[in-house]
């Protein structure tokens, strides 16, 4: 898509059929979906699912087994789980494996528990055909997975947690070369909140459905880093004012943070040094302020913006 280096000849010299597209007036990962989907289907009509995997990916060999298990047992879509492949290389790396470890392990792990349906994650996702003719994909903001997410709630389409099948991808080793993504993921979560959470208060108050319910809870829950600043500064107010409550408050918010995520980075089985890189969090979580302060504002990134790359 839009591709400058030798990419496709690369791909083509291996074997894969390649398909290219120049759109320079409409960049970006939605809009190269919809572009593919679409050749996709018109060059080989019977086909039932549609994988998309990064190019910065790699994928387990049970990959396409359990996602075609998934589909064939009735769902219209299912989501692998994604692990970051370089966590032992720097902190920064560390903290994304956590993140990801938290959302993919636990987070995945609990609806699915409760029978509550999973969300495309932009890589290692699979869709059958009908899903996309029931809820065609024009999401083509830059944050496209959860833009089409939410769609998907809204339709009651069911969509797996193939936990079984996994999905590898490196993270950035620096913080700055990660920035742009931050902005993105930050700008999506406002947006979205924005745009769905009186969709979907609304739906459940009149349809009386409880997944709309708790789909609305979960765009209001903060993230993590965002919930470690309003702690702490919380406890500093607290002392500050000899407000005993507050600070009680406060103690007992961080007890319970800090118990969701060491015990759920137990259960994901990470690393050493996902443990260890825990320390650094605050400094992530300072890092990330005038990224959340921007997508409040909705000043984030509004536009697709490849990120780095390596080559081998």
């Amino acid at each position: 898509d839009n591709c400058s280096d030798r990419t496709a000849e690369i791909a083509r010299a291996m074997g894969a059929v390649v398909y290219e597209r120049v759109d320079t007036q409409r960049p970006g990962k939605g809009h190269a979906l919809a572009w593919g989907f679409g050749r996709i289907r018109e060059d080989h009509q019977d086909v039932d699912a549609i994988a998309m995997l990064d190019a910065d990916c790699e994928a387990s060999s049970n990959f396409l087994q359990v996602m075609s298990r998934h589909v064939t047992a009735g769902a219209a879509g299912a989501q692998a789980t994604i692990k970051i492949q370089n966590p032992d290389e720097a902190w920064s790396a560390a903290l994304q494996a956590a993140s990801f470890g938290l959302i993919n392990e636990v987070h995945a792990r609990g609806r699915q528990r409760l029978n509550l349906f999973w969300r495309p994650q932009g890589t290692g996702t699979m869709l059958t055909v009908g899903l996309l003719d029931r809820v065609p994909w024009d999401a083509f903001s830059p944050f496209e997975d959860v833009e089409y997410s939410a769609r998907l709630i809204a339709a009651g389409e069911r969509f797996d947690h193939a936990g079984e099948a996994v999905v590898t991808t490196r993270a950035a080793t620096a913080l700055q070369a990660t920035a742009e993504q931050q902005r993105r993921w930050e700008s999506g979560r406002w947006a979205l909140l924005t745009k769905w959470l009186p969709k979907h208060l609304r739906a459940a108050v009149r349809q009386r459905d409880p997944r709309r319910l708790i789909a609305a809870l979960e765009l209001v829950v903060p993230a993590q880093s965002r919930l470690l600043v309003t702690t702490i500064t919380t406890a500093i107010a607290g002392r500050a004012l000899s407000l005993r409550s507050v600070e009680r408050l406060a103690a007992f918010s961080l007890a319970g943070q800090a118990s969701y995520v060491l015990g759920g980075l137990f259960v994901a089985g990470a690393p050493p040094s996902v443990f260890s890189a825990l320390l650094r969090a605050p400094v992530l979580a300072i890092w990330k302020i005038p990224l959340h302060i921007r997508g409040m504002a909705g000043r984030g990134s509004s536009r697709w913006i490849r990120g780095p790359r390596t080559t081998t």
